[in-house]
């Protein structure tokens, strides 16, 4: 499955790369302002024992032992201040390549000769969001060199709060810190229709697009509508089953903070003496999405998916439907034990971090396992 993940995705323009994920800005920049913040607390407890010296408030001995002890503070200090810059120094460098790299992606599409209409439009819009990412990317590198060249901890603390608000949302404003199934927000109908008005006026490209999609997903939910109303004329209600059997719980497959991902290979295991796999449906991120999934295998839910344009997102990826054949105290484990994710244009491999969920059999309840990309 892994091989057939990464090799089915293609996409126009594949040389793109995706920007820099790495968590650790935050931290070293917070790191080199608490480690400016002791350094410049043992200098003033240095200046502090200068002043009760000149005031003859001190003996020649403590005054002796606080000045060898202030001075191991400050060079302890000094040398933290020194790693913590270095640090951060190549925190710029990173930022500086992923920047360069940007701005030559947006050079290649413009210097790309026209082809049909489709692709030009396509084209356009892959534009606009290099652009967007490469506004980003530079107003970054320039509070990086700011952070860098900091010389108290007081120019740090308005740097500081600007960045840590940067891996904390995504590009479509979901938090992307740890969700569950339960406490997950999404987006409702009227919030929806306000970002594509929002989304029209900005880029008056995308009119026609989004009309055209609005069409046909009326038209489907139309379509729906009328197979229902005419199931359940033909129907009994006490013959309707219902969706869920007896002991039967959804356990969804979560994603934070996940940008351009084509491809997802995900095995998640459980106790198959407790539960019993039956079936993989789309989430709200993979509905277009084509989703392979096998659920044969005692214990084991194997699932490939695949994305030609780009899972970006926070959400609901897959729901695996599971049978609860028994009943025990503790929650019964569901472990990503191996998941590989692939980007949509470049076909590199992405990090992530995974955080196993769970299934109380007993009121049937779910912590949702979560793949988490905003790291």
């Amino acid at each position: 499955m892994p091989n057939s993940v990464q090799g089915s995705l293609v996409r126009y323009n594949s040389g793109i790369k995706c920007g820099d994920r790495s968590g650790t800005v935050t931290q070293n920049i917070k790191k080199l302002k608490r480690t400016l913040f002791d350094y410049e607390e043992a200098e003033n407890d240095l200046k502090a024992l200068e002043a009760k010296k000149a005031d003859g408030t001190i003996s020649d001995s403590k005054y002796d032992a606080g000045i060898v002890k202030g001075h191991k503070r400050t060079d302890a200090a000094s040398q933290s201040v020194a790693d913590a810059r270095s640090a951060l120094i190549a925190e710029v460098e990173k930022s500086q390549k992923n920047t360069e790299s940007l701005r030559s992606a947006v050079a290649a599409l413009e210097n790309e000769p026209a082809g049909e209409v489709y692709l030009v439009d396509k084209r356009e819009r892959e534009q606009l969001r290099l652009q967007q990412q490469l506004e980003q990317a530079e107003t970054r590198e320039d509070l990086l060199k700011q952070a860098a060249a900091a010389k108290c901890s007081k120019d740090l603390t308005d740097i500081a709060d600007r960045i840590d608000q940067e891996p904390t949302r995504n590009e479509e404003g979901f938090p992307t810190g740890r969700s569950t199934y339960t406490d997950f927000p999404g987006l409702t109908v009227p919030e929806r229709l306000i970002l594509l008005f929002r989304e029209i006026k900005r880029n008056p490209q995308v009119k026609r697009p989004i009309a055209i999609s609005s069409a046909l997903i009326g038209a489907i939910l139309l379509t729906i509508f009328g197979v229902l109303i005419v199931s359940g004329m033909r129907n009994d209600a006490g013959d309707t089953p219902s969706v869920l059997g007896r002991g039967d719980v959804l356990a969804p497959i979560l994603v934070n903070g996940v940008e351009d991902v084509g491809g997802l290979e995900i095995t998640l295991a459980y106790d198959e003496q407790v539960l019993t796999g039956l079936s993989v449906m789309p989430g709200s991120l993979a509905s277009a999405a084509y989703i392979e999934s096998n659920v044969s295998t005692p214990g084991v839910v194997a699932i490939a998916i695949i994305d030609t344009t780009g899972i970006t997102g926070s959400g609901e990826l897959v729901i695996v439907r599971f049978r609860t054949d028994h009943i025990v105290v503790d929650p019964v484990p569901l472990t990503l034990s191996s998941s590989a994710a692939y980007h949509a244009i470049s076909l590199e491999p992405i990090p992530f971090e995974s955080e196993d969920g769970w299934v109380n059999t007993g009121n049937l309840s779910v912590m949702a396992p979560v793949l988490d990309f905003s790291q």
